[in-house]
């Protein structure tokens, strides 16, 4: 597979456009050439060395996702996902459940879920609330589509776009009524409704609070808004459903809600967040860092859920916070329909992925209940961290529930754990990647850059070999204005970890002091064109190290020997930019640009 560099310097100038197109083939030819020589993700880690776990999880990932995308079967994959979904809800729904009456559950089973929902209710009584302080906006599509122009601004400027269903009407009402900026847009949209009819708007308003006035006594221009509000709302019946590309053989489904409603879905969704870290003293924007902590302690068993999202079963959750505030607002504004193409389905699941408070609430859910068997546990969506010594107990409190346990990644004894992302084998992180197809030039920089840390971190004989070989190959196709040097990381996903950890504990003290008792400082430094953040005296993820798309990585000695060599290189040395670079920083710590 190797090339030598001579053959670089013969073939004509190397450029940045199309290398994504130079890579793509290399890469393919590579995952086909080692997919049955590993060992996939499975109950088997753990039990060997953590050269075994390495090397079979490195090129697990690597095959896993890569693959030429094709869309000749997009419509006919797009519709069996869907319709599978459908099925799944059908069939394998929770249409009723009461533990009373179950004689599927037993007797201490039966105990632990009611005093789970006895502190479910207590805790969301006592500590949530639909508030304007609380409210969120959606990213993404709705269900009227945007054609790619997803923006909050592009989607508030367009009257289309409000929509909502007549059951969360009122609750929305009160949020734009509350919040400056969408009662402007209310407003706003209703000043070009009356200026399209060609009335007077003078006249409308004195119409509009004459009749208000009649109804109601108090909160007269609430109420006068809310009139305003009909005229330029559409109101639906029912969601739509689509899909996004997963793999060739299968796609995601995603149910897009009325903007209104998802306005509302996120503002649920941050006051469970809020809820969550006052009772838990858990920061959801925190936990992925805080669950790569907490798998290097092989005490601590990981869970993960199948299709968790559409296992939120709506009588489940009924069950538990029936009667409550969270309960109504979760009823009033998700959307029960759904449609796809001509097909409507009333949902038996809360909501599909998609829906604004989804994760959320089957967070706060089985965070409730994994606490009541493990004071620490942890939880984010469908990663579960418990103690090893609990973890069957909560396997089988979760089936009670409708959850699926997905048996490839989830550990209890052994080894090796993952969750979120991190994995650790005999208590040590694993650096791996996820590689999938280039669709542009910075993917392919990216693509490079993980093959390269790969390649200095893996103590894998054979692996570090291919994982060579592949490189050379590879920067054969790589322009040398391109390259930037580096110093190999020796553990690249725990130093990055680390860093991760120290950037938020700095953040969380009030005085801004990192664990050594430096003061917080932020400096910015120009590194290889890009201004970097440093947290003074440790470690931060802003730094260039670990962002894979600044450059191609490669060594110092490499770069500079391809570097001088080329001609457009040394008009870049001599520019002036370059000379003022090299008096602000030191030559051997900065990537050349």
């Amino acid at each position: 597979m190797a090339k030598s560099h001579a053959s670089v310097d013969e073939s004509p100038p190397l450029k940045w456009k199309g290398l994504h197109g130079r890579i793509n083939p290399i890469m393919e030819t590579f995952v086909n050439s080692i997919k049955d020589s590993y060992v996939p993700l499975g109950v088997t880690y753990g039990q060997r060395t953590f050269s075994y776990d390495e090397y079979n999880l490195i090129l697990h990932r690597m095959c896993k996702k890569f693959e030429r995308p094709d869309d000749s079967q997009a419509l006919i994959r797009k519709n069996n996902t869907v319709l599978e979904m459908f099925d799944y809800d059908t069939n394998w729904a929770i249409r009723w459940f009461q533990p009373a009456r179950d004689r599927t559950i037993g007797g201490f089973e039966r105990h632990q879920l009611y005093l789970i929902r006895e502190k479910l209710r207590e805790i969301v009584n006592s500590h949530y609330s639909f508030c304007v302080d609380n409210i969120g906006f959606p990213s993404g599509e709705t269900v009227i589509s945007a054609k790619g122009d997803v923006s909050l601004y592009a989607k508030l400027r367009d009257r289309e776009q409000l929509t909502c269903t007549e059951e969360c009407f009122t609750r929305f009402a009160s949020l734009a009524y509350n919040h400056a900026g969408l009662r402007h847009v209310i407003k706003r949209h209703f000043r070009q409704f009356v200026a399209e009819s060609g009335l007077s708007m003078k006249a409308i308003n004195s119409h509009i609070y004459e009749n208000v006035s009649k109804l109601h006594s108090k909160n007269v221009p609430y109420w006068a808004f809310v009139v305003k509000l009909r005229y330029v709302i559409t109101i639906v019946d029912s969601a739509r459903i689509t899909t996004v590309r997963k793999e060739n053989s299968k796609d995601r489904v995603i149910e897009l809600d009325a903007l209104c409603n998802m306005i509302c879905q996120r503002t649920i969704a941050n006051s469970i967040r809020k809820l969550i870290k006052i009772v838990f003293d858990i920061d959801l924007d925190e936990s992925q860092v805080i669950h790569r902590l907490l798998i290097n302690d092989l005490a601590n068993a990981t869970i993960d859920l199948k299709n968790a999202s559409n296992s939120v079963w709506l009588k489940v959750v009924e069950w538990f916070l029936g009667g409550t505030r969270l309960f109504s607002d979760l009823m009033g504004t998700r959307c029960g329909l759904v449609r796809f193409n001509d097909t409507k389905h009333s949902l038996n699941m809360l909501a599909p992925m998609g829906n604004g408070f989804t994760f959320e609430i089957m967070t706060l859910i089985l965070l409730t209940v994994c606490r009541e068997y493990d004071s620490f546990a942890h939880v984010f969506g469908d990663d579960i961290i418990v103690d090893r010594d609990v973890a069957p107990s909560v396997i089988t409190m979760l089936n009670h529930l409708g959850f699926q346990i997905n048996e490839t990644k989830t550990f209890i004894n052994g080894s090796f754990r993952e969750s979120c992302g991190g994995f650790t084998s005999h208590e040590k992180y694993i650096t791996s990647f996820d590689f999938e197809w280039c669709e542009d030039e910075v993917d392919a920089v990216v693509t490079l850059n993980k093959i390269w840390v790969l390649m200095s971190t893996t103590k894998h004989v054979e692996l570090k070999r291919k994982l060579q070989e592949l490189h050379r190959e590879l920067m054969t196709h790589v322009p040398p204005l391109l390259l930037r040097g580096r110093i190999p990381i020796i553990n690249f996903a725990n130093d990055k970890l680390t860093a991760e950890k120290e950037h938020f504990l700095t953040l969380r003290r009030r005085n801004r002091r990192n664990s050594d008792g430096d003061l917080f400082s932020v400096n910015h430094v120009l590194i290889g064109g890009h201004t970097c953040v440093v947290l003074h005296g440790d470690l931060d993820i802003t730094d260039s190290r670990y962002d894979l798309s600044t450059g191609v990585f490669c060594d110092f000695k490499v770069l500079q020997r391809l570097q001088r060599r080329d001609e457009k290189c040394k008009e870049h040395y001599r520019s002036e930019h370059f000379t003022r670079m090299r008096a602000d920083l030191n030559w051997n710590n900065c990537s050349l640009s």
